[in-house]
């Protein structure tokens, strides 16, 4: 019963409370006014508080929802941080961690080892100076037959050149690339490092392999165009005699031409090595003594050729031909190939089976530790410069000692403000919305009721001009101001105390009112200044960006725009193509070897029986070498952009287009310039060699052999300089020409080739030469007519329209560009925007206002100096009243008179000031219920003043830019 008697008790309660509560709500007035007391008036009032607290209560919510969702960077400094450290803050804050480095050049020698590993070859018994000097020592008769051990010493020779020409090339390029210096300015993560070194390693290598071949392909070139002499005993003599009647004793009767090289095919004709290029055909291992056969006395001994096929093995024009067209295959230990070979070491040196070990093992075939079977063609293994694999290793943490980073920073995104601030930042703000929207929701209120209020009285009003009655209204606002502004009086009596009479309290209000007034416009016009001028530095972030979306944003503000790329390194080709067009020989058929062999199909094989001016001499050659060079040319173009598109392009950041384009125009040139640099180079150390060893060619255009005295059984030759045009010797300056011609047989006047050269070598013929004979139809007829092609198919001639080159440019000035007439280069941007997949996007810029956090600072800021300044102001006007008095009474001492003089001007100056009062009290357009609305109008007037400079001052600086929180923020407060 009880519990019932409380339970209602407590539900009466509850009520009553509720209903007191919702009748101190319906009269709930803040805006009450002694002199305003109507029903309307106070309906009115009553509203306006409505709308004033719905009004504050929007604007704090707003207010803490702006505050509370604020958030700021901190940056957090890590002072000498170890390899630890580093490691678990990359974990922890992958994004935002940078470590300045203090050394940000260190040679790649620091971090970087490597080292090639060459196929066991190269490191065999082989190649070593007592095995090859063995060989050397073979049986005559193998000599004079050409055996393939007559030439295993030059061909054991050459293998162990190319190894040491191998690891020599390896071994400068690897010194050079340590000696290289890798620049960094902050520490790279450990994934980066790796990706961007291994990248490097990987281009150096590849350039490594691919120089190396260009120059062997080079040499062989040359070898081909200028056929230079074999000094061997198969080599075959010819023997000419310029003037017969001068008898055989005469030296310049008699002239010496030595045979082109040929190499018997099995089944097929005899190659000429100066027509074909890939004259290749079997070898005999070694001949054979046949011991049972008795000859007559005084004959040679029998010998016969071995019936041991050696596995492998190619015979070819050259001893380079020879090494590369074979294999190793057999001098592996699975091939008794090694086991014939010290049969015969045997029978011609017995002595070395004294010693064995002078004697080489056998390669041993292991498929773990090696990527070429033994069926591997040499030539294969020299195109990857004899080397199995590189051996490369990196270390992180030398790189990272290297760099020794001093400090470490890392941002940390959290709340802006504490429950504190929150609480501070609210309590200052506060005061200024009340300030404002008393304002401005009472004004607006008393505008409205006042246009729908409805007049009972219908007078007739005399209708003035609008002249005088904006004078009126001049007049009145002047009267008003002056009045309110010399009784003005913010500060309540009790401030100053109960000792001092009411009529200075009164004087001391007022005069602690303007000094207030005066300190508050001074101060926040200033601090309003200086928060419209303050830029601020803001960050927009954005997730899963699109090209389309952000392209012009990323072009505009490319400096601004933080766009990190979810790959940081990716290959070039994928986005970026590069096709070079060459020059319309290298794809005619005029150089092609089906039009070359129809066109020399008819000539003399022997070429030795041509006279040595006669183009016909140089026609086959010089067409193989122009299309050499431009295999070779088109070869070194591809690799070398091959090479670029494979090399990784690192970036963390997204590019703009127009960065893009430029890094990408930038790598494009680099890639133009290097290739025919390298191949130029290569070229003129060649020519150089080729000289200055005062290399033979067999088409005896640069040296003749001549004999002093001729014998039968032996004779010594020397050799003679050509001389052509100017005097020109070539043994002096290899680039002597002559224009080319044909000399028909039995007639005195040669045939002049256009454009052609001949001179000390094909070769340098061939460069000082034009194309000009190739864009002429009769000129290419006459080619045809003296070479005896009887056929109808005749290649197209030249355009001189599609080139940009002119028709007498040189061979080497067209190699000097590498036969390149233009690059054609297309650049995928969208792609690379794909391939860098930005998952997210942040734009930091300076903005010179915000209007809600501005309208926000200022409340706040006029909140606090609101209460700072009525503080100190009745104080430092009371002090400087005592002051006063205190000098008063000093003088009053010495002058009485004056002083009831001054105290009576006082009691007057009071009585005037309570008389000028008096009309205050008055009703008219300004009269308010409070003293406080010209403080409150005078705060809005500055505050519309400073947002409206603030606008005008950053109208060019504003791109659009709007912090997203704070336009939610500011759309509730419109809303509410």
């Amino acid at each position: 019963m009880w519990k019932i008697r409380y339970r209602s008790i407590k539900i009466t309660i509850n009520c009553a409370s509720i209903r007191d509560l919702t009748q101190w709500m319906k009269q709930l007035n803040i805006f009450k006014s002694a002199a305003n007391r109507t029903v309307d008036d106070i309906k009115q009032q009553r509203i306006s508080t409505y709308c004033f607290l719905l009004l504050l209560a929007g604007s704090v919510l707003c207010l803490l929802l702006f505050t509370s969702r604020k958030s700021q960077t901190i940056t957090i400094i890590e002072n000498n941080p170890s390899l630890t450290k580093y490691k678990q803050l990359q974990t922890l804050y992958p994004d935002t961690l940078t470590c300045p480095c203090a050394n940000t050049t260190m040679p790649y020698k620091t971090f970087v080892t490597l080292s090639p590993i060459f196929h066991q070859v190269c490191s065999s018994d082989l190649i070593s100076a007592s095995w090859i000097s063995l060989l050397s020592n073979s049986a005559s008769a193998d000599v004079i037959s050409g055996t393939w051990i007559s030439k295993a010493a030059q061909y054991f020779g050459l293998l162990s050149s190319i190894c040491q020409q191998a690891n020599l090339t390896a071994a400068d390029n690897i010194h050079d690339f340590f000696a290289r210096t890798f620049v960094t300015s902050y520490v790279l993560i450990e994934t980066d490092f790796n990706i961007q070194v291994n990248a490097t390693v990987k281009q150096l290598t590849e350039s490594i392999v691919i120089n190396f071949n260009l120059f062997n392909t080079m040499t062989r070139l040359f070898i081909q165009a200028d056929q230079p002499i074999i000094v061997s005993p198969t080599s075959q003599v010819v023997l000419n005699y310029i003037n017969t009647t001068a008898g055989n004793n005469n030296p310049q009767a008699i002239q010496f031409k030595f045979r082109f090289n040929t190499i018997s095919a099995s089944n097929s004709p005899i190659c000429q090595c100066a027509v074909d290029p890939k004259c290749q055909g079997p070898i005999t291992f070694a001949i054979e003594y046949i011991t049972n056969i008795i000859g007559l006395p005084g004959s040679r001994p029998t010998y016969v050729a071995s019936n041991y096929v050696a596995p492998g093995l190619i015979n070819g024009c050259y001893t380079i031909d020879l090494l590369l067209l074979s294999t190793l295959q057999c001098f592996y230990t699975n091939s008794d190939c090694m086991n014939q070979l010290f049969y015969y070491i045997n029978k011609t040196y017995p002595a070395s089976t004294n010693n064995p070990n002078l004697y080489a093992h056998a390669l041993i075939y292991n498929q773990s530790s090696t990527r070429f079977p033994p069926n591997t063609s040499v030539s294969s293994i020299v195109e990857e410069m004899m080397i199995e694999k590189w051996n490369t290793s990196l270390s992180f943490s030398d790189y990272y000692e290297a760099c020794a980073p001093s400090y470490c920073t890392y941002t940390q995104i959290k709340q802006a403000t504490s429950f504190t601030e929150l609480l501070v930042t609210l309590v200052s703000t506060i005061g200024g919305l009340v300030i404002v929207l008393r304002l401005i929701t009472f004004q607006f209120f008393k505008i409205v009721f006042g246009l729908l209020r409805t007049k009972t009285n219908q007078r007739q009003q005399v209708h003035r001009k609008l002249l005088d009655r904006f004078k009126m209204l001049l007049s009145e606002l002047k009267t008003f101001l002056s009045i309110k502004v010399l009784n003005l009086n913010i500060f309540p009596a009790r401030i100053f105390g109960s000792k001092i009479d009411r009529i200075t309290v009164k004087h001391l209000s007022q005069w602690s009112t303007r000094l207030y007034l005066i300190l508050l416009s001074i101060i926040f016009v200033i601090l309003t200044l200086y928060t419209i001028i303050q830029p601020q530095t803001l960050t927009k972030s954005c997730s899963t960006p699109s090209l389309n979306f952000d392209k012009n944003l990323i072009d505009g503000y490319s400096d601004e725009l933080d766009y990190p790329c979810s790959m940081i390194s990716f290959p070039y080709d994928e986005y970026v193509q590069i096709q070079p067009i060459f020059h319309q020989i290298c794809s005619s058929d005029l150089i092609s070897n089906e039009w070359r062999l129809n066109i020399t199909a008819n000539l003399i094989s022997n070429l030795s029986a041509y006279n040595q001016r006669d183009y016909r001499l140089f026609l086959s050659t010089n067409l193989q070498f122009l299309n050499g060079l431009c295999q070779l040319s088109m070869q070194t173009v591809h690799q070398s952009i091959q090479q670029s598109l494979s090399s990784l392009f690192i970036t963390k950041q997204l590019l703009s287009e127009e960065n893009f384009n430029l890094h990408i125009n930038s790598m494009i040139n680099e890639a133009k310039s290097n290739a025919p640099s390298t191949f130029v180079r290569l070229l003129s150390l060649l020519r150089a060699t080729n000289h200055g060893n005062a290399v033979v060619s067999s088409y005896g255009t640069n040296y003749q052999y001549k004999a002093s005295v001729y014998n039968t059984f032996s004779t010594t030759l020397y050799t003679q300089a050509m001389i052509y045009d100017n005097n020109c010797s070539c043994q002096l300056n290899s680039s002597c020409i002559i224009d080319a011609s044909f000399i028909k047989t039995n007639s005195t006047q040669p045939i002049t080739v256009k454009g052609l050269k001949m001179g000390c070598t094909p070769s340098e013929s061939l460069l000082a030469s034009t194309l000009e004979c190739y864009y002429d139809q009769s000129c290419i007829n006459l080619i045809e007519t003296m070479a005896g092609y009887n056929t109808n198919i005749t290649p197209i001639p030249l355009n001189i329209t599609n080139s940009r080159f002119l028709m007498n440019t040189t061979v080497m000035n067209l190699i000097n560009d590498l036969f390149i007439e233009k690059w054609s280069t297309v650049m995928n941007y969208s792609s690379y925007f794909n391939r860098c997949s930005p998952m997210i996007c942040s734009n930091t810029y300076i903005q010179q206002l915000n209007t809600f956090y501005t309208l926000i600072y200022l409340l706040g800021l006029y909140g606090g100096l609101t209460i700072i300044l009525k503080w100190i102001s009745p104080k430092i006007v009371y002090f400087i009243n005592k002051i006063y008095q205190r000098r008063k009474k000093t003088i009053s001492s010495i002058e009485p008179i004056s002083t009831i003089e001054g105290a009576a001007i006082e009691i007057m100056d009071a009585d005037n000031i309570n008389n000028t009062t008096a009309p205050s009290q008055s009703k008219n357009l300004f009269s308010i219920s409070s003293n406080y609305w010209i403080i409150d109008l005078t705060v809005f007037i500055l505050v519309t003043i400073g947002i409206l400079i603030s606008f005008i001052y950053v109208r060019q600086e504003r791109k659009n830019h709007s912090a997203s929180t704070g336009t939610i923020c500011l759309m509730i407060f419109i809303i509410v």
